[in-house]
C-alpha cells in the first residue's frame, strides 16, 4: 500500500514537472537576424566584419561572415537595431531601423558592398521589406495596461460585448 502511494506521488510530480518544462520551452522571448554580404558583382564576401548595434541600449555585437558570406546573430532581445558591415577594400554599409520582436527570425536583404575605402560609407535608409521566412510564429510585447485589460476581458468571456472587446484587445496586441 505504501509503495503504491509513493509510486503515485512520483508519477504525479513527474507529470507536473513535464508539463511546466513544456510550457517553459514554448515561451521564447528572443529573436534572431541573419543576412548575406556580397560585392557589387554578386560574389559573396567572406570575413567581412558585421556589427549589430542595439539603438536603445547602445550595446553592440560583432561577428565575421563565413565562407558563404553569411552572418547570424542569436539570441537577440526585442529591440530596435542597426547593422554595420565593413570589409577591407569596400565601402562601409549601414542599415538602420531593424526591429526585432520576440520569436522573430529575420532574413535581411543582401548587403551589397561597393569597391572603395572603409572611410567611405553607404547608409541604407530604406530597403526591401524584412520578412520572417523561417517560421509562422509571431511574438509581441504587451504593455501593463493591455495585460490588465486582457485579464478583465477573459474574466467576463461569457458576455458578448466583453468577447468583442477581448478580440479587439488581442488583435491590437498582436500588431
Amino acid at each position: 500500500m505504501q509503495m503504491l502511494t509513493l509510486r503515485s506521488r512520483v508519477l504525479r510530480y513527474l507529470s507536473i514537472f513535464m508539463m511546466f518544462t513544456a510550457v517553459a520551452f514554448a515561451q521564447q522571448s528572443s529573436g534572431s537576424v541573419r543576412g548575406i554580404v556580397k560585392d557589387s558583382q554578386g560574389a559573396v564576401i567572406a570575413g567581412a566584419r558585421v556589427t549589430l548595434v542595439d539603438v536603445a541600449q547602445g550595446d553592440n555585437r560583432e561577428v565575421t561572415t563565413n565562407s558563404e558570406g553569411l552572418f547570424f546573430f542569436n539570441p537577440l532581445k526585442p529591440s530596435l537595431y542597426k547593422v554595420l558591415v565593413q570589409s577591407s577594400g569596400f565601402k562601409k554599409v549601414e542599415r538602420n531601423e531593424i526591429r526585432v520582436s520576440a520569436n522573430d527570425r529575420l532574413d535581411l536583404p543582401d548587403f551589397v558592398l561597393a569597391v572603395g575605402a572603409i572611410t567611405d560609407s553607404v547608409t541604407v535608409e530604406s530597403s526591401g521589406v524584412i520578412l520572417q521566412t523561417r517560421g509562422a510564429e509571431k511574438g509581441g510585447v504587451l504593455t501593463g495596461n493591455q495585460v490588465i485589460n486582457l485579464a478583465l476581458a477573459v474574466r467576463f468571456l461569457t458576455s458578448p460585448a466583453r468577447c468583442r472587446e477581448w478580440c479587439r484587445l488581442a488583435a491590437s496586441a498582436a500588431q
